[in-house]
């Protein structure tokens, strides 16, 4: 692994302020303030450790705005339990739960602004946010139906595929299995992932990203 210690060692990995910008979709003269700053935004980590990974490199998490924290717990302090405010002292706690969907969500829609095909579209389906009673009355009079997945992508030989993003271990609900159903017996492309890594992967394996991501 060929190890990477400065934002200019980045950025000429990655081919130069020029190449760099065009495979991010900014601009050269944000490279430089990159390197001016000595930090790179935050919203290019997940996509750029990625292809620095392609490319057998890595970089300190301190090179970004953020100091992102990758602690194992269990091995450090043993599981994690979250305490209640109202109880007492003598308590065991609970089992937190896993990250929500949403960060999830966010880490795939920027993989695909950033590294979709041409020819492919995509959309996601704000389904699970929350709605008064009137307005979910509204949209199911409108046609919106329970199940439909998250993404929908639309492939240049007409195909269109599926991507429901959970979080870890959580299964579908009833309306999303009859839905995931549908799509097994049509022949549709479905799939359900519960991690950034495997959501990566289907999305190689349909080509609607780079293989290499940005290589």
């Amino acid at each position: 692994m060929k190890h990477l210690r400065t934002v200019d060692q980045i950025v000429r990995e990655l081919g130069g302020n020029k190449k760099l910008a065009g495979m991010i979709q900014c601009t050269p003269a944000n490279i430089t303030s990159w390197l001016n700053n000595g930090r790179i935004p935050a919203k290019y980590y997940f996509c750029l450790v990625h292809v620095l990974e392609a490319r057998g490199c890595e970089a300190p998490r301190k090179l970004w705005s953020f100091e992102p924290i990758c602690i194992d717990a269990d091995a450090a302090l043993g599981p994690m339990r979250q305490l209640s405010l109202f109880k007492g002292k003598r308590q065991r706690g609970v089992t937190p739960p896993s990250a929500t969907e949403d960060a999830l969500h966010f880490m795939i829609a920027d993989i695909l602004r950033l590294w979709c095909r041409p020819g492919w579209y995509y959309t996601h389906i704000p389904h699970g946010e929350k709605r008064s009673i009137a307005t979910a009355k509204k949209l199911k009079d409108m046609g919106v139906i329970a199940g439909w997945p998250d993404f929908i992508l639309l492939s240049p030989d007409r195909g269109a595929h599926f991507l429901e993003l959970k979080r870890l271990k959580q299964g579908l609900s009833d309306t999303q299995q009859v839905f995931a159903d549908y799509c097994c017996a049509f022949h549709y492309p479905h799939a359900v992932t519960d991690t950034f890594d495997d959501t990566l992967a289907v999305l190689k394996h349909w080509q609607a990203v780079r293989v290499q991501v940005g290589v």
